[in-house]
């Protein structure tokens, strides 16, 4: 069976998670396409064929199902073209905008799988023209694929049926992560790891470590791991709240370097909050790898990151915004005993390899691949 998958980047670093089930899919036997907007530089060797497509721009319209008819029926580039002469028989999308490029195989009853990761469930939706694209794609017959249940029941809350949405988790490679929990260290350190971006609250880091400060005579630390917009404004608020020892900024590094700077650590923590514009996370990956390599995990009530932490971390969950309550779970974690902190270790793998393997993730899309075939098959059937 041929799957033509569609991305916006193909082979970002910050897009692993989803090149690695790809890829996956491909060595489990699927013949894969991949069609794509823009090549990442460093984009990785796949043993599939990639397919440079134009961009489709597209603006706010008062009917927007005859705007998706157009656009399922309106010229398309030359490679787009191409690419609908091919036998596809089913198509895969990457974030809810490629259904812009998928509706010409909607029209012609070809089943279309779209995951959705994150900003396409939340600052996306708040635009009304989207919510009536994603139910236009829904009507001809797409699957919503989410990898957490906050965000499918937010689809479902927009007006999508149930039975076009389904729950998929993102996975990590297990034998990638090498499980090694350690002691926590004498001087407490803590790790953020993340674009330096509104939604993943690295603001709110600085502001606890300065109130750790205050009720621990051990300074502790934190590594800021990631570069972005934001870190000239972050330096500056560390400057200004006297941290510039303990906040130390690292810059982004390869993915083999993550668990160098992970190994050893008091802990991660991602304090991701939604940003002023409504762009929020799914399911950090980072949660999952540094669980996997036997780092405990602070984290916000945010989207689907408390689904990844196991139901004995959730001690460690807290409101976003919340500097002060930020730092009671930083202090906490210092003051777990040992015997505590190997339970959480141990419990935290054991989440990872139940919930979030990526055999998993490959295998249930191809259980979903295989339904919607069937289904297919079924109806020409009957026809």
């Amino acid at each position: 069976m041929r799957i033509l998958h569609l991305f916006n980047i193909f082979g970002a670093a910050t897009e692993k998670a989803m090149l690695d089930y790809t890829r996956a899919l491909a060595a489990d036997g699927w013949a894969l396409t991949a069609g794509y907007e823009t090549l990442a530089d460093g984009a990785p060797f796949t043993p599939f064929p990639r397919i440079k497509l134009d961009r489709i721009h597209i603006e706010p319209e008062a009917d927007i199902p005859a705007q998706m008819e157009r656009l399922a029926v309106a010229p398309k580039c030359h490679a787009h073209q191409a690419l609908l002469d091919e036998p596809f028989d089913l198509v895969h999308g990457h974030f809810g905008p490629r259904i812009l490029q998928g509706a010409a195989w909607l029209t012609r009853g070809v089943p279309m799988v779209v995951s959705i990761y994150g900003y396409d469930a939340t600052r996306l939706l708040r635009d009304p023209c989207w919510i009536e694209r994603y139910r236009w794609a829904a009507a001809h017959g797409a699957t919503f694929v989410t990898l957490a249940e906050s965000m499918a029941k937010r689809l479902v809350a927009l007006g999508l049926a149930a039975n076009h949405v389904r729950l998929i988790r993102l996975g990590v490679a297990l034998d990638e992560h090498p499980y090694d929990p350690q002691p926590a260290p004498r001087q407490p350190r803590f790790v953020f790891i993340g674009r330096l971006v509104e939604k993943k609250g690295a603001e709110f880091v600085i502001r606890a470590i300065s109130l750790l400060a205050v009720t621990h005579k051990e300074p502790a630390i934190v590594e800021m791991v990631g570069s972005g917009p934001l870190e000239p404004e972050l330096r500056q608020l560390a400057d200004d709240l006297g941290l510039r020892d303990r906040i130390r900024f690292v810059g982004s590094v390869l993915f083999s370097e993550l668990f160098d700077r992970l190994r050893g650590a008091t802990a991660l923590v991602q304090p991701s909050v939604v940003a002023a514009d409504g762009d929020s996370e799914g399911a950090p990956m980072v949660l999952m790898h540094a669980q996997a390599a036997g780092v405990p995990c602070i984290t916000t009530a945010h989207a689907g990151n408390p689904e990844v932490l196991p139901p004995e971390a959730r001690g460690f969950v807290v409101p976003e915004r919340d500097p002060a309550a930020l730092a009671q779970a930083m202090s906490a974690m210092i003051g777990l005993s040992g015997s505590a902190r190997a339970s959480l270790q141990a419990r935290g793998l054991a989440w990872i390899a139940r919930h979030y393997d990526l055999r998993q993730t490959s295998g249930g899309y191809s259980d979903l691949y295989r339904e919607l075939l069937a289904s297919r098959r079924a109806c020409r059937s009957v026809a």
